[in-house]
């Protein structure tokens, strides 16, 4: 009988500690979406300048469609640290971009961390425990069909360690392509950008990443524009999510039609320079993608795809002529 009871009880808390975890998993998924909007405004906090339209845009929506999501957000002023932004920097930048938001109003009497702490209760902290929290987690990964980056994980963990985790990124990488935009025709909409960067000396250098599968070479980061963000907010998060970089958007270098071998179906891709003004050590691809700094003429001859390698020669017209 003492045995029974013992299982039985030990069944109600699995139960608990699943259906909790779950609830973990949509909030912090949520609560790193918000603060990932207010990323690409990040290196205006101390312009004078106000933020561009295209940064301010996906702030707006934040404010005027998730206000509960802002404000878990803002009582978690660790997650807002991951990007270098406090609290009042935060809120300057939403006023900056012309909404209104006053954190005051957020209910502090039951955050995310005191709902955690409640988990942990059920679960012994111990490195077991530890290992079914995340084994939990990468089964609602499975359920969902969303994906969760190691470095969603490390940020898991971050919450219960005493040492934090620096310069990384609250990011996780969007996928499917329910969102996809195309046009007219049925040509899918892809976007990317030539991260680059002056030396001391004044040489500019750009950002190559892997392909996704090994022996695919270099090329620069570009993905899908969706058709819930601007042209400009799908460049900056494709950087983010395949290079770990963010910076200041430039104007367009154009527009190449391709072909994709995988999916034959016929591509417009845009690229944007981007000015890097920020990179992070961990990023949504880093635990399957390298990245790399070269000179102009070793990333025309890196680079596999021939558009991005015209896209580089516009660029190279544009900053060098």
């Amino acid at each position: 009988m003492s045995i029974s009871i013992f299982l039985g009880v030990s069944t109600v808390l699995a139960i608990l500690c699943a259906v909790q975890a779950t609830a973990i998993w949509d909030q912090d998924k949520a609560m790193v979406q918000c603060v990932a909007k207010l990323t690409p405004c990040r290196p205006y906090v101390n312009s004078e300048a106000p933020p561009p339209l295209w940064c301010c845009h996906p702030l707006k929506k934040i404010v005027e469609n998730d206000a509960t999501c802002l404000c878990e957000a803002f009582k978690h002023p660790d997650m807002l640290a991951l990007i270098h932004l406090t609290q009042e920097a935060a809120l300057n930048l939403i006023s900056s971009c012309g909404a209104s938001y006053d954190a005051s109003s957020c209910n502090t009497d039951f955050t995310y961390k005191q709902q955690r702490f409640i988990f942990f209760l059920l679960v012994p902290i111990s490195l077991s425990g530890l290992h079914h929290q995340i084994n939990l987690l990468h089964s609602q990964e499975k359920k969902t069909k969303t994906k969760m980056t190691d470095l969603y994980v490390s940020l898991f963990i971050s919450n219960y360690s005493p040492t934090p985790i620096q310069k990384v990124v609250s990011l996780v990488s969007r996928t499917g392509r329910d969102l996809q935009r195309y046009d007219t025709t049925g040509y899918r909409q892809v976007v990317g950008c030539i991260p680059y960067r002056y030396k001391n000396d004044g040489e500019i250098e750009v950002l190559l990443i892997s392909a996704q599968k090994k022996g695919k070479g270099m090329l620069l980061p570009k993905g899908g524009w969706e058709i819930d963000e601007s042209i400009e907010e799908a460049a900056l998060r494709e950087t983010m999510e395949e290079a770990g970089v963010t910076g200041h958007l430039e104007e367009t270098l154009g527009k190449w039609q391709y072909k994709s071998k995988r999916q034959n179906m016929v591509h417009d891709g845009f690229m944007f320079p981007m000015l890097v003004s920020e990179q992070f050590e961990q990023w949504p691809e880093s635990g399957f993608r390298q990245r790399k700094w070269v000179c102009l003429s070793e990333a025309i001859d890196l680079c596999q795809n021939w558009w991005m390698r015209e896209a580089l020669d516009a660029f190279i017209d544009r900053k060098c002529l």
